[in-house]
């Protein structure tokens, strides 16, 4: 047998690799690429799962929009009026069409809010964050003017 460029080795046992002849390495990195091929191209199914997910946030937060938006209001309403009072078709019937207004307002800034962490590609849990902080400055908002609007009627009634 032959000796190879190390001293003593046989040439079919040097660890040199040739061009010819594919080394081990080289069969597992290609093993390796075509696996992280299929990883990194997504298939239909992760497409569709990615919309539905979109849509399925979008109207999550546009509900609690609109909840927020009735629930500020009418709590507010129903807390002034125990506190304070009100006078018969004062504020308490005039306040009792807000929602109607308040609801898709809500609605519409809270889906905004959820829409724009989305399209910045904002963490699941910043985007938790950031909505649910949007939804409370809202209804702390609404809670506030509502009692402050039965405040004044309660010291007219008074």
């Amino acid at each position: 047998s032959s000796v190879g460029p190390h001293v003593g080795i046989p040439a079919e046992w040097d660890p040199t690799p040739t061009d010819a002849m594919p080394t081990i390495r080289d069969e597992e990195r290609a093993a390796l690429k075509s696996d992280a091929d299929d990883e990194d191209s997504p298939s239909c199914f992760d497409g569709v799962c990615k919309v539905l997910y979109f849509f399925f946030s979008q109207a999550i937060w546009l509900a609690a929009g609109g909840v927020v938006g009735f629930f500020g209001i009418f709590l507010g309403v129903v807390a002034g009026e125990a506190w304070f009072g009100s006078t018969p078709g004062g504020a308490f019937a005039g306040m009792s069409f807000m929602p109607i207004i308040t609801i898709p307002l809500c609605a519409i800034i809270s889906t905004a809010a959820a829409l724009i962490c989305n399209c910045l590609q904002v963490s699941f849990a910043k985007r938790v964050a950031v909505c649910a902080g949007v939804n409370v400055v809202m209804f702390l908002l609404l809670f506030a003017w509502a009692l402050s609007v039965m405040y004044q009627d309660g010291q007219i009634s008074n």
